[in-house]
């Protein structure tokens, strides 16, 4: 059992293995790696409806949005 292609899809553009362990890894920079501001500005400009689904992402998104009127 070696790593195996990426399970995204054939044409898939990540540069993704996936270990025997089961755990994706990727070689692209996490979003998580991105400075609160950058992701403030990035979330700011969605609609309300993209807002409301991202709130789900995770709990960091969520205070974000949370700053945003």
């Amino acid at each position: 059992m070696g790593e195996r292609s990426c399970y995204h899809s054939q044409g898939c553009a990540r540069s993704c293995t996936q270990k025997p362990d089961g755990i994706q890894h990727e070689d692209i920079p996490s979003i998580e790696v991105l400075p609160n501001q950058c992701l403030y500005e990035i979330l700011r400009h969605l609609a309300d409806p993209e807002k409301n689904a991202c709130t789900m992402v995770s709990k960091h998104w969520l205070g974000i949005l949370a700053t945003i009127s």
